[in-house]
């Protein structure tokens, strides 16, 4: 496996476990920035349930993504940076509405944004490497 597989790869299992933890901390309800990009609005259960059960899919989707890279399948993984996009697009909408501050007049909006920046910003992180390792 060429380097940039391996940094593909390696990234790629970062993500997986940055979902399950997502999906641990809203299955047990613990807000926390970073885990939860919507912190400090409030929640149902039932909502934070529903998050949880996505973001294991999430979790598992990179997972066996990056046991494909090891096994030299690396295409495949261009429709997990599509569904990525369309994350950052469905986040940015939120942000966006006026929402969120119904729910709590005294939410940060700018953290919302540091939170989907930094989701961007790994999202083009996985795409560079894809790109490069797609080349090799």
């Amino acid at each position: 496996m060429k380097n940039h597989a391996k940094v593909l790869r390696i990234s790629i299992l970062a993500g997986s476990v940055y979902f399950i933890a997502i999906a641990a901390v809203h299955f047990l309800q613990i807000k926390i920035p970073g885990f939860y990009i919507y912190f400090d609005v409030p929640s149902s259960a039932y909502q934070d349930k529903i998050i949880s059960l996505l973001a294991f899919g999430w979790g598992m989707a990179f997972f066996m993504s990056s046991q494909m890279i090891s096994q030299g399948v690396i295409r495949p993984f261009g429709f997990m940076l599509l569904a990525g996009l369309f994350s950052i697009i469905a986040l940015s909408v939120i942000n966006l509405s006026t929402e969120i501050i119904q729910y709590n007049p005294y939410a940060s909006v700018s953290i919302f944004w540091l939170e989907t920046g930094g989701l961007l910003f790994y999202l083009l992180w996985l795409g560079w490497f894809y790109g490069q390792a797609i080349k090799d």
